[in-house]
């Protein structure tokens, strides 16, 4: 046999093995970080759970532990700003595009506000025409639920001319509006007068941690394939070379 024709580089083998050595970290890593998402809804979900039967919260503006509040019912009177208000972008409810409704309120008694996601309103027939919300004059009595919204990592230098944002930014809003934002969201449960949705519950079930149960399962089983397939190359060079 001619050994010039079973002889490879080298460098060959050791490029291939690194590559799939990547695709192996990067699949267990994927797995891993599944995992953690699942064990967050699932945190979630107790949380929820345990905060029914707790004692409303009776907001005046005052500092506020955030895991105190966190998933609390609460109840807060004030003034919404118009001008602060905008449409939090793909928000979708039961497989129809749309937007939530995110308005500041002004704390009666207090210099700080409060950003109060309103509900859910369908998109329409175009992006280029935003929905027509209207505002509730004078005071209001707000009762919703605490959620502390995820950072995007990344900030705008400027305040957008546009209604449409894809984060909450509320240091943001609270420069827009010139008043310091407590650092929660409330989403309204009441009152419930207009015709914005608010079917918190829907999109609580859609974030089931079943579902980053099974990307996990799949991430793991790729990793798995490539170390199956890689075993295998191994076997059957070193039985080529034998030969």
């Amino acid at each position: 046999m001619d050994d010039s024709a079973v002889v490879r580089p080298r460098w060959l083998g050791v490029v291939a093995s690194l590559l799939l050595l990547s695709l192996v970290v990067l699949f267990l890593w994927l797995g891993f970080w599944q995992l953690d998402r699942a064990a967050g809804k699932e945190g979630v979900a107790e949380e929820l759970a345990l905060s029914v039967d707790k004692e409303l919260i009776s907001l005046k503006g005052d500092e506020l532990d955030l895991d105190f509040v966190r998933y609390r019912e609460v109840e807060v009177i004030g003034t919404f700003i118009g001008k602060g208000q905008f449409f939090l972008d793909n928000r979708k409810l039961k497989r129809k595009a749309g937007y939530y409704v995110m308005t500041p309120l002004a704390i009666f008694g207090s210099d700080r506000a409060l950003l109060v996601n309103r509900g859910w309103v369908s998109q329409g027939e175009s992006r280029d025409t935003l929905p027509l919300v209207p505002l509730a004059d004078g005071e209001n009595i707000i009762r919703g639920l605490v959620r502390v919204p995820v950072t995007n990592g990344f900030r705008l230098d400027e305040i957008s001319d546009s209604d449409l944002r894809l984060y909450i930014d509320l240091k943001l809003v609270g420069e827009s509006i010139g008043k310091e934002m407590l650092p929660f969201v409330v989403r309204q449960n009441y009152p419930d007068r207009d015709r914005l949705i608010r079917e918190w519950s829907v999109e609580e079930r859609d974030s089931d941690a079943s579902m980053h149960y099974g990307y996990a399962l799949q991430w793991f089983a790729f990793a798995l394939l490539i170390i199956g397939g890689w075993i295998a190359i191994v076997i059957k060079q070193r039985k080529e070379i034998l030969e």
